[in-house]
């Protein structure tokens, strides 16, 4: 699993400025992973996609008082509809995963069955990779980071 960036957070700085500083660096982690994980070739990419996104998301609902109420929501609306199709794609992943492991031990009358229950799960995976992929790309396009920005100065 991808490290999260370092934030150091001193005890008796204010509660909004460490806001800002975490936010920020956080909303930079998230979009840093987005190229990598749509363009599909490990699925290590689209795991730590997944996580940056759980933590983006952890800090607008930690810090969320100490942001701009209408512009918080939006942007809170917006991290957590990405993660969503995040999870349904790695969550295919670590089932074809597991079954690829399965069927290297699986005896010949399993073998067809488990190889057919593969090929649907990769159909399905492409729908799932294919299907987030534009709107994480709004992400790295719509000026998320300078929204983000905004949100922490506010």
């Amino acid at each position: 699993m991808a490290k999260a960036w370092p934030v150091k957070i001193d005890p008796d700085e204010p509660f909004g400025a460490a806001a800002r500083r975490v936010l920020d660096v956080r909303a930079r982690e998230f979009v840093s992973y987005v190229p990598a994980a749509i363009g599909g070739d490990d699925i290590e990419h689209l795991h730590a996609l997944r996580v940056a996104n759980r933590r983006l998301r952890a800090v607008l609902e930690v810090f969320g008082d100490a942001f701009e109420r209408r512009e918080h929501r939006a942007i809170l609306r917006e991290v957590k509809a990405a993660g969503d199709p995040l999870g349904e794609a790695r969550d295919l992943d670590v089932q074809i995963a597991f079954l690829e492991t399965f069927l290297d031990g699986a005896g010949p009358q399993d073998r067809p069955g488990v190889a057919g229950l593969i090929d649907e799960l990769r159909r399905e995976r492409e729908a799932a990779y294919a299907g987030f992929g534009p709107p994480l790309a709004h992400f790295a396009a719509s000026g998320f980071l300078a929204r983000a920005q905004e949100l922490a100065d506010s």
